[in-house]
């Protein structure tokens, strides 16, 4: 999968391992992508963090990860990286070569590790919902950068309203940055909804090789209507317009339109969106 951070802080983990002696916060210096992942840059903090994974993965050197953290100099040491690959071969009765093949995987786990926690440079999901009378406007914003990219599932009250080729369109905007956008244009609410039922369910699932974070934006012109989010560990999202009176909604008189909410309503191809922030 390409990936320019991974791939980034793959060279930086490298880097890191050929410095001599035991390892300190000093290693990190000129180590930008490892700060930025692990400290969201702060030297510190992405230094205890390393430490941590150090505990948490690498303290078995016969594990991959292991095997990175040991030849790094962790506990061990030594003025070179040749000398603490003979002394793992050594110790471990393996080949140099092997030893350092170990080391390179246990590398490549590692920054996939430290990339799939970094809360910085993440694909990102905006869904804006625009609420009036009746219906509700969906448009779903999905961004992503240089990554490699996998197309979403996006359901609107159980029905499959994807698009099956998943265009990608580049911000002209942000360099680098490119999206993919779906309206869904007046999705009838329901209106037999009891309090805290559905009106009205999106539900979308982005399976990102990185998780992607995600924003909400809803413009509810009805005050009687909530609207409630839920994210899921699968790299997935679910908005539900619900109702918050014990009678349904039909026995409680017209729902509110826009009116002087937003004035502008010129249908949601034309309206302004909220931008949402990036990562």
């Amino acid at each position: 999968m390409q990936d320019p951070v991974r791939d980034r802080l793959l060279t930086e983990l490298r880097g890191l391992r050929r410095a001599p002696g035991n390892p300190s916060i000093e290693r990190l210096t000129d180590k930008f992508e490892l700060v930025e992942a692990l400290g969201m840059g702060d030297t510190d903090r992405a230094w205890q963090r390393l430490d941590r994974l150090h505990e948490q993965h690498g303290t078995d050197p016969e594990t991959d990860i292991g095997a990175y953290f040991y030849l790094a100099g962790w506990n061990v040491g030594r003025d070179t990286l040749d000398r603490r690959i003979r002394d793992y071969a050594a110790q471990f009765h393996v080949r140099d070569r092997t030893a350092l093949r170990r080391g390179d995987r246990g590398a490549l786990k590692l920054a996939a590790l430290i990339r799939d926690e970094a809360e910085t440079a993440r694909p990102w999901g905006l869904v804006t919902l625009f609420q009036s009378g009746n219906a509700v406007d969906v448009i779903v914003r999905l961004m992503l950068g240089f990554e490699s990219w996998r197309p979403a599932t996006i359901r609107v009250n159980g029905n499959d309203v994807s698009d099956p080729q998943f265009t990608i369109h580049r911000n002209p905007d942000v360099e680098g940055n490119y999206f993919h956008q779906l309206i869904v244009e007046g999705v009838e609410l329901d209106l037999n909804a009891s309090k805290h039922s559905p009106m009205a369910t999106i539900f979308i699932h982005w399976p990102m090789p990185v998780w992607p974070t995600w924003q909400t934006v809803a413009y509810v012109a009805d005050p009687l209507i909530l609207v409630r989010t839920r994210t899921f560990r699968d790299r997935g999202i679910e908005l539900r317009l619900e109702w918050s009176r014990e009678a349904p909604a039909r026995d409680c008189g017209p729902l509110m339109t826009d009116q002087r909410m937003w004035v502008e309503r010129t249908g949601p191809r034309a309206r302004a969106v909220h931008e949402g922030r990036a990562e």
